[in-house]
């Protein structure tokens, strides 16, 4: 019996001594802010026609960004019934963007988070949102990836996110003018395989990129029309 009281001292020594440790280090240093959310891809395809992603409800155990770095979620992709791309209502914030009501709220955490307008894609409900992250200094950025089962991948840029590279806003060609959202572009073709591009404010801290690839340029467009952008709370 003896015996047994002393290894439960033990235990719950090294428990009380774990919380101390941890507790301890939540005073030190804040690390540089930065969000990211990785989603696995459905089983299953449906057909690659555009449509918009129905409003939800935001969740409200949804992550927003800080100033300390946050654990990795696995959102859900969400399926979208409706025919076309048209850009949802942005009343209810993040509602419109093709993603699970906990992604949606993530993207009106950036957008209340970051200097700059954060938009997000409407897509058909064979899409999905796989991977995005954002971090506020420097001017802030963020970077958003949506692929399908086809093989097609959309990647979108917005703020200050790629400084320091000098291929960011190059391109083969210059197709000419296009929307991103609400914002006149430019609509590229980037390489020959092909990827198509639209540019707003090349090179500046205030800069928005989507490129696609395994799409139609007429598709492509379509999408890139379709960004909607996200209120700040």
């Amino acid at each position: 019996m003896m015996t047994e009281m002393l290894v439960g001292f033990t235990r719950r020594g090294a428990v009380i001594v774990a919380i101390a440790v941890a507790l301890a280090g939540c005073g030190g240093a804040k690390a540089t802010p930065i969000v990211k959310h990785v989603t696995p891809s459905p089983a299953a395809s449906v057909e690659d026609t555009p449509t918009a992603t129905p409003e939800a409800t935001v969740a409200a155990e949804s992550p927003s960004a800080g100033p300390s770095d946050q654990a990795s979620a696995s959102p859900s992709p969400s399926p979208s019934p409706s025919p076309s791309p048209t850009p949802a209502s942005t009343t209810s914030l993040g509602s419109g963007c093709t993603a699970s009501a906990e992604m949606q709220s993530y993207f009106a955490s950036a957008a209340s988070d970051l200097s700059f307008g954060v938009y997000c894609a409407v897509l058909p409900s064979s899409w999905w949102l796989q991977d995005t992250q954002y971090t506020a200094p420097n001017g802030g950025q963020m970077t958003i990836i949506y692929k399908n089962n086809s093989g097609g991948l959309i990647n979108v840029g917005e703020g200050n996110f790629c400084p320091g590279l000098p291929d960011c806003w190059t391109a083969t060609s210059d197709l000419g003018a296009a929307s991103f959202g609400d914002l006149s572009g430019t609509l590229k073709l980037r390489d020959a395989t092909p990827t198509y591009a639209v540019y707003v404010n090349a090179g500046t801290t205030h800069g928005y990129q989507i490129t696609g690839k395994g799409l139609s340029q007429a598709t492509f467009v379509s999408f890139a029309a379709a960004m909607i952008k996200v209120p700040k709370g």
